[in-house]
Formats: structure tokens, sequence, C-alpha cells
């Protein structure tokens, strides 16, 4: 009972010490799925989101891994950056959202309002850095999983669960994103 509740207190107290340290970051990305800035780390901490409707650019990248074409939407502004995946019902089969930051740094994603599971893809240049392979969604009472990069990163891919391990995508995995040509 004890150590029970020792993991309990030891595991509230890490997310609140995350929830403090994402209102004093300034204005750089920390690439938590729903925190970019201060503004938006302030929304989440008193778990409000945002009616601005976020900005995403459909299938106008891709990502090369193991000889895999991977369509994605970019999240292009703090709003789509904030909501990423949340909301929605679904992920077209064999697409994905990436999430693109400036430099490399420890990235931190939650599964706020999820609703099905991902695979969670951390990238730094041309390498992946991390796999989180199928992160649940929470279920009721709970709160979202927190997964982070452990290391820089400094793109995020979103795909469905299990998709990394199917296209063979592990740390290490050498990937290219490339931007669609507009005709």
């Amino acid at each position: 009972m004890l150590l029970l509740m020792s993991t309990l207190a030891l595991g509230i107290g890490a997310f609140l010490w995350l929830m403090n340290d994402l209102e004093r970051t300034s204005s750089s990305a920390t690439g938590m799925h729903a925190a970019v800035q201060e503004e938006t780390a302030s929304k989440l901490a008193s778990s409000q989101t945002t009616a601005e409707e976020p900005t995403v650019d459909s299938a106008k990248a891709f990502v090369i891994a193991n000889g895999k074409s991977i369509p994605v939407e970019l999240a292009l502004d703090a709003a789509a950056l904030e909501r990423g995946l949340s909301y929605r019902p679904s992920l077209p089969d064999g697409e994905g959202m990436l999430f693109l930051f400036d430099r490399p740094q420890v990235q931190m994603f939650w599964m706020y309002e999820m609703r099905f599971p991902i695979d969670i893809i951390f990238i730094n240049g041309t390498r992946v850095v991390r796999v989180a392979s199928r992160v649940p969604t929470p279920t009721a009472g709970e709160y979202p999983a927190i997964i982070s990069s452990v290391e820089g990163a400094d793109a995020v891919l979103e795909i469905n669960a299990g998709k990394a391990e199917e296209w063979g995508i592990g740390a290490g995995t050498e990937v290219r994103i490339e931007r669609a040509v507009r005709s």
C-alpha cells in the first residue's frame, strides 16, 4: 500500500512539475501536443481549448522512411500545434500529421481529447530518435498520457497505432521530409 501511495504521489508530482515548467516557458516551442508557447501552456493548464481554427496544410508534405512515402498534414500555426489530432474521430490509413520545430529540443506530446491510439515518432534532422508505439487514448477520469522524445527532436510525426512497426520505423531509421510542389 505504501509503495502504491508513493508511486501515485510521484506521478502527480511529475505531472504538476511538467505543467508548472510549461507555464515558465516563454516563446520557444516545447512540442507538447497542446503547448508551444506560454499562452498555449496557460490554456492547457486551465483545460481551456482554443476557439481559433487551426491551420493545417493537408498532404502538402511527405515523410519518407524505409521506402514508404507517408502523406502528412502540416501543423502550421500555434492553434494547429495545440490541437494536433485531438477531437478527430480518426486519421486516414497510411497518412499522418507532422509537427515542425525551429530547433531540436526535448518535445512533449499528450493525448488530450484523442479518440484513437497513435504512434508518435520523434525525429531529429534525418534520424528517428524515438518511437512511442500504440499510445492509448485516455479513459474517463484519467489524465492523458504524456510522451517525451527524451532527447532533442525538431520534428514529430503522428500516425495510426501500429503503423511504425508495420513500416519498419524505429529509433535510428533514416527519414526525409519533402514538401509537395505546388502546381
